[in-house]
């Protein structure tokens, strides 16, 4: 699609999208869906990425206010026991079904927020680790560019040059403005690596002037920071790959070198033994699979919407996404939804 066309049906797909979020949202469509039950034995498995502080202007869907988390854990408590995800994938059912609590990345806020939560409420998660910018303390190209996006008034980026057209963020906040950020991410994503990686540094020059919002920048864990964590009693460490590439793009060999890589700087750094995976934006194919599950793994998790069954794969398991902009109803919504993007 080209950058003319892409411009002109850009602002219909945000309205789309936030119709879509609204319905999934409401309370009758939500109270129907709720009296459907999975069988005891389905699991499900809630992706996050890191929590934020309650009053934080930040619009990043990857970052979840610290009260809207606590909320989400006290609803799933009243239908489900949240288990560590060894026992969820045993396949050993208790009397009520399984929910486990799963974050990707490897930020900051894990230490700042979740960590006291873990703690207080004696609650099992599961923390896959993507080890290259925690060795390198560098932000992935991706959360160089959201935190670059922060701006306190509207700015105009220009890709023109690189065919990628106009794209205008801080016009609003909240989830509008956070649809702006995530058309320009998605595009990029289309991208080969050196071109993210030169986009993000052209967006960085273009707004180095601009007004920021007063935020804590998305930035990475270090190696002792990973120690405390594995320490945890009831914190479970996997690995999220060294490069954070999406596997599918590069050569299965440089993928699963990537993924060795990283359990291997993980078990230096904790004295550890890392047993389960997840795959970087979730893209996974059937080879990527069967070499992780060569390297000795228990496990690797995608982001395809749904639930897991025992029985089912283990290395190609589906989760449900969690963010900034799923309210208590959506997620509840979210909690109890009965079919799987398998159908």
């Amino acid at each position: 699609m080209s950058a003319t066309l892409r411009a002109t049906f850009r602002p219909w797909l945000r309205r789309s999208r936030r119709l879509v979020h609204g319905a999934m949202a409401s309370a009758p469509l939500r109270g129907g869906l709720t009296l459907w039950h999975w069988p005891g034995e389905a699991v499900r498995i809630l992706t996050y990425h890191s929590l934020g502080r309650d009053d934080e202007p930040l619009d990043a869907w990857t970052v979840v206010r610290r009260s809207d988390f606590l909320k989400q854990v006290d609803l799933l408590r009243t239908r489900f026991d949240i288990v560590d995800l060894d026992r969820a994938l045993a396949g050993e059912p208790g009397p009520r079904p399984f929910a486990v609590l799963t974050f990707d990345d490897g930020h900051r806020g894990w230490v700042d927020h979740l960590l006291p939560i873990v703690r207080r409420e004696n609650l099992p998660v599961t923390l896959y680790v993507a080890t290259g910018h925690v060795e390198t303390g560098q932000a992935y190209w991706f959360d160089r560019l959201m935190n670059t996006l922060q701006v306190a008034a509207p700015a105009r980026i220009d890709l023109s040059a690189r065919r990628m057209g106009m794209f205008t963020v801080g016009e609003s906040a909240g989830l509008d403005n956070w649809l702006c950020i995530s058309d320009l991410l998605e595009r990029l994503k289309q991208e080969p690596l050196d071109v993210r990686e030169a986009v993000t540094d052209d967006i960085e020059r273009q707004l180095r002037d601009a007004p920021r919002r007063a935020v804590e920048p998305i930035c990475p864990l270090t190696p002792g920071e990973v120690r405390s964590l594995a320490d945890q009693p009831g914190i479970t460490l996997g690995s999220h790959s060294h490069c954070h590439r999406l596997l599918d793009q590069i050569g299965v060999a440089d993928a699963l070198a990537s993924i060795d890589h990283s359990r291997s700087l993980l078990k230096a750094w904790t004295g550890r033994r890392v047993a389960h995976f997840a795959y970087p934006n979730g893209n996974h194919t059937a080879a990527l699979a069967a070499g992780i599950e060569r390297l000795g793994f228990a496990s690797a998790a995608t982001s395809d919407h749904g639930v897991w069954s025992p029985g089912e794969s283990r290395f190609a398991i589906r989760r449900l996404n969690v963010g900034r902009y799923d309210d208590l109803q959506r997620f509840a919504y979210q909690a109890t939804y009965r079919r799987s993007s398998q159908g």
